[in-house]
This record gives structure tokens, C-alpha cells and sequence, in this order.
């Protein structure tokens, strides 16, 4: 995929000034700079809405087409993912010297911005081009290891997916490619603390990250999601699904630059509004969307098979922010939950025997294939938990990125990754006070090794612990409780 000399899709959008025509005295002045505040002191958006308004009260063609023609060099724009021939920057020079407003400008710069985040986001048809970052490489990172993902992480029989894998999987796409690349935007505003243009901007990022959400989570509604037996049918799910996640996006795109509404009755007014789009060093690059993309994936499909073996999460209520009781590499110490979380594998060594060990392949996830830490287990797993104890669904997983858009980016998916609420989702067992079951891994001082055997207050949670951590009928949990009530 090659764009203009100007502008070659390389990514990440490392777009600096120099990569702008040259600038006359506007390249020095303030009010020319493509920042929310000059944004917002050209009064953009109230210019923008009214002369958009008179264009669409008479005849007219797309509104990239209309806007180049009107300002600037006068070359009518085309934005979008199928044809981005023709979408580039003008330099303020060229608005300057035939006298055109400073608004102009600025809309002439979100609109470019906008274009290069829907590039970004975008899941080329040609899924067999390996140069394409951005979703795609994300999802052909993901079918291209899933027969390592399976020897590594759970070398047992052949995985099998239910539904409610499917479910989760899809709102991670969904909420990735339309809600998460404009909350990481949203957040990198909150992060720029004193500027007054930043409230005003979150509310663009917030309307573009909803629409995402909404519109491609409704437009995108596979035949089946019962056809998960195999590893190999699951691979055939995703790129199905990834070619149909591209093609709404495609339309999506086409219709905003078209200046129609879209399915959630927005248009680029909106997605403009308050200067969201004029500062490209808010967007987020493909690298990162691909870096995000992936981790969820992996995260998303591990935890799935892992939930169905004898792997949980502790917590110990403790006030030892270095709280050493369970295996460094899974411990995630929350201020807010007062305690720390480790995260365990149960292996049977024997005829009512075993110990607590890592999960198959913890030892693997930070490598470069995966780039996933233990904490991030430990830590959305204990999100989840909170959430909604032992049933996190993807309903949930959706009301979580809108709490996140919401936000204003307080809450962001990026920033958490792989630790992100949902994507991990191990049965947790909260032990009741003056209790710790936790210890190192390969601890074989016990026969029957530290098992959970009483989880929340009074043990309320014990009987939902034990049926989400597969043990039901476990006779060395038995066993173990009698010894820790010494009856055994």
C-alpha cells in the first residue's frame, strides 16, 4: 500500500511540520498552528457547521470534495479507505495567500487526521499482505502463531471454543477498531494538564469512540459462532470476520467523508468538535493499534482454555504493598482492593498428589510473540472478578469500553492492555481473614499443596470458586480440607 510523496503510509503518525508544504508568515504564527486552542479560537466548529450548512442546502458533491475546492490549493480531496490518493496536507501558505480563513485550515487538518486514524484502524482485504500494519498484521500476527499459542499455552488435547469465547473475542475487535484507538486519543488529552482546550476536545474522540462502538458491533453479525471445534475453524472465523470488520469500516469512512450521517447519526461535525482531530500527536500510531490488537487476541484465547483447566487467581487482604507469599511473576498488588493477587496453576503429580506450578507457558508471555505479563493476568482477572464475580460476559465487556469512552480518558484499555477489565477472566478466590493459602511455585512441603479451600466471607464464594476453577469433585481438594480441619 503506497500513499503520495507527501504522505507515505508508513505509520506510526510521526507527522511533523516539515512534512507540510511550506509555510509563509503562518508557519511562525500561533494562530495558524494545528493545535486544539487555535482551533478553538477560529471558532471551527460554529464556521465549519454554518458553511457546511449552505453547501448542503443546494446541490453538492462529498464534503472533502466541496471543502478542497472551496480553500486552499483548490483540489478537491478524496478521504477514505479505498481511494486516499488525494488526501494529504496543504500548508497554511496555501490558505494564507488567497486569504482563506484560519477555520478552513483547521478543518482541513482534521479531516486529514481523521483519514489516517481510519487507516490506521482499517483491516485490508488483501490479508496476505504482510506489510500492512495497523489491524491486519495484528490479526495475521494472531493466525500465524496460533499453532505455537496452542503448544505453548495449553498443550493438552485440541482446544476447543464455545459461543461465549466467540463473544468476548468479537467485542475486543469491535471495541479495538471503532472505540479504542479514539479513547487512547482522549486519554493523551487528559494527560496534558493546564491546557483549557482539552475538555472541549474529549468530546470528538468520545462521539467517534461510541459510534464506533454502536455502529460496527451492530453492522458486524456473523452467520454462526458455534463453529469453534478446532483450532483450524477458529482461524477461519477470524479472518472471515476480520474482511467483515474491514468492509464496515470501509463504509463507515465513506459515509463520514461523504458528510452523511452514519449509523449512530453522527457526521464529521462531530467527530471535529472541540479540536479533537486538528493535533495529530493525540492520534494513535499503527504500531500501537497492532501492539494493543494483539495482546488481546492472545490474552482473549489463552484465558479461554486456561478457564477450563485448574488455574485461578488468590487474593490476601494484606497491607504489605511487598507481600512475598505467592510467586513474584503473577503478583499484582492493589491499593484499592487492599491486597495482592497471584495467579496459580494446579498440577497432580501423582494419585492424590500435586502442587501449586505457572500455568503452561507463563514463563513465555513476555517474550516478544506475546508481550504479555503475569500481572496483567492477575490483574484483569481481578478486575473481572469485581465486575461481576464469577460470569463476566461480553455484555460486560462492552459496557466497560463505553464506561471508558465515558471517561474521558481516565479509564483507558491502552494504557491497561493486556490488564485490561475482561480480558483476562481466571476464577478468583478472595481468602478470609487471617487465612493464606498462597505459595511459591513448585511448593511440594504438602502432599496435596496449598489449595484454596474457603473463599469470601464466612466461605460464601467457596461453592462458585470451586465449579469456576474446574474442581468440583476433586477428591484432593477434599482430602486437603479435611487436613487444614484436621479431620483428615
Amino acid at each position: 500500500m503506497v500513499w503520495t510523496t507527501l504522505l507515505p503510509f508508513t505509520l506510526p503518525l510521526s507527522i511533523a511540520t516539515s512534512q507540510l508544504s511550506s509555510r509563509g508568515v503562518c508557519n511562525t504564527s500561533t494562530e495558524w498552528q494545528a493545535t486544539a486552542t487555535a482551533y478553538l479560537g477560529a471558532n471551527t466548529d460554529t464556521k465549519l457547521r454554518d458553511w457546511w450548512a449552505e453547501i448542503s442546502a443546494r446541490q453538492h458533491s462529498a464534503f472533502t470534495t466541496e471543502l478542497g475546492k472551496a480553500f486552499g490549493s483548490h483540489v478537491p480531496y478524496q478521504c477514505g479507505l479505498t481511494d486516499d490518493s488525494g488526501c494529504i496536507y496543504a500548508g497554511c501558505s496555501d490558505f494564507e495567500d488567497n486569504g482563506d480563513p484560519v477555520w478552513a485550515y483547521m478543518s482541513q487538518i482534521s479531516m486529514v487526521n481523521l483519514h489516517i486514524l481510519f487507516k490506521a484502524i482499517e483491516v485490508t482485504y488483501e490479508v496476505l499482505d504482510r506489510e500492512t500494519e495497523g489491524i491486519t498484521k495484528g490479526q495475521l500476527d494472531f493466525t500465524d502463531r496460533v499453532d505455537k499459542m496452542v503448544l505453548t499455552f495449553f498443550p493438552w488435547e485440541e482446544p476447543d471454543f464455545v459461543p461465549e469465547d466467540a463473544l468476548i473475542w468479537m467485542t475486543g475487535i469491535v471495541g479495538l477498531a471503532g472505540a479504542v484507538a479514539p479513547i487512547l486519543a482522549a486519554s493523551s488529552m487528559a494527560a496534558k494538564r493546564g491546557e483549557a482546550a482539552v475538555a472541549a476536545g474529549a468530546g470528538g474522540f468520545a462521539a467517534l469512540a461510541g459510534a464506533g462502538l454502536s455502529q460496527i458491533s451492530n453492522e458486524i453479525k456473523p452467520d454462526s459462532i458455534t463453529g469453534f471445534a478446532s483450532i483450524a475453524t477458529f482461524k477461519d472465523f477470524a479472518a472471515d470476520y476480520g474482511e467483515a470488520l474491514r468492509s464496515t469500516l470501509d463504509s463507515w469512512s465513506n459515509t463520514t467523508f461523504n458528510g452523511d450521517r452514519d449509523a449512530s447519526n453522527y457526521t464529521f461535525l462531530d467527530y471535529f468538535r472541540g479540536g479533537a482531530m486538528v493535533d495529530h500527536s493525540f492520534l494513535p500510531s499503527a504500531s500501537q493499534i497492532e501492539s494493543f490488537y494483539r495482546k488481546q487476541l492472545f490474552s482473549i484465547i489463552i484465558n479461554a482454555q486456561w478457564r477450563k483447566r485448574k488455574i485461578w487467581t488468590t487474593f490476601h487482604a494484606t497491607n504489605d504493598t511487598v507481600d512475598a507469599s505467592g510467586p513474584n511473576a503473577t503478583r499484582y498488588y492493589s491499593p484499592s482492593d487492599g491486597g495482592v493477587y497471584y495467579t496459580y496453576s494446579y498440577h497432580e503429580s501423582g494419585i492424590l498428589k500435586g502442587n501449586l506450578e505457572s500455568p503452561s507457558g507463563l514463563e513465555h508471555l513476555n517474550d516478544t510473540p506475546w508481550d504479555i505479563s503475569g500481572i496483567d493476568i492477575s490483574k484483569s482477572s481481578a478486575a473481572s472478578f469485581q465486575t461481576a464475580r464469577f460470569n463476566f460476559t461480553e455484555a460486560m465487556a462492552h459496557d466497560a469500553l463505553a464506561d471508558a469512552i465515558a471517561s474521558n480518558g481516565t479509564l483507558s484499555p491502552w494504557s491497561d492492555g493486556a490488564g485490561w477489565v475482561g480480558t483476562w477472566t481466571l476464577p478468583v478466590c478472595r481468602f478470609p481473614a487471617g487465612y493464606n493459602w498462597n505459595s511459591q511455585y513448585l511448593n511440594t512441603s504438602s502432599r496435596y499443596g496449598m489449595l484454596p479451600c474457603c473463599c469470601g466471607t464466612n466461605c460464601s464464594d467457596t461453592k462458585d470458586f470451586v465449579k469456576a476453577a474446574n474442581l468440583v469433585g476433586f477428591q484432593t481438594l477434599l482430602l486437603w480440607i479435611r487436613e487444614e480441619e484436621g479431620t483428615g
